[in-house]
């Protein structure tokens, strides 16, 4: 299997697998713990794409190649997490019950009224769906994976003769 291929798939079972065990832990549930789930999908990502692009410098690729290679890598892991994503929501259905209600809390604690929480939540009310939510997982998926690019394609890559 190609070295983009192999890596985009590692990264979004990776990130998937690493989804799960944060649902099935409760993580999510805690606004004290709720960030070590960006933290550490952000941490597999990184040892991934270096890992996908050590092996496409390994084909000659220079710096352009591998940001784009680094790219593909993202966009193949992001599909995967969409699934992921989607199969997490249905599994793990409080999920944007929990959001909202840690959002109004916070809301609360920085001296927001009722009212405007309400409204406020009302008015974001999508962004707490399973689709709105996979699609946004995937997109900061491949961001993330093209900023890693630009950065370690500076230093892993084909060296000019």
């Amino acid at each position: 299997m190609k070295p983009i291929v192999t890596a985009g798939i590692v990264l979004g079972v990776s990130a998937g697998i690493w989804m799960f065990i944060n649902g099935f832990a409760g993580l999510y549930k805690n606004p004290g713990t709720a960030w070590v789930f960006p933290v550490v999908a952000t941490v597999i990502e990184i040892f991934v794409v270096v890992w996908g692009l050590r092996q496409t410098a390994q084909l000659g690729k220079r710096y352009g190649g591998q940001v784009l290679a680094g790219l593909r890598i993202a966009v193949v892991g992001a599909v995967l997490i969409l699934g992921f994503s989607l199969l997490w929501a249905t599994v793990f259905t409080d999920a944007g019950e929990v959001t909202a209600a840690m959002q109004a809390d916070a809301w609360a604690d920085a001296g927001m009224s009722e009212e405007q929480i309400e409204e406020t939540l009302a008015n974001t009310e999508f962004t707490r769906t399973p689709l709105f939510q996979a699609i946004s997982g995937s997109i900061a998926t491949i961001v993330t994976g093209l900023v890693i690019s630009l950065i370690a394609a500076i230093f892993i890559r084909q060296k000019d003769a």
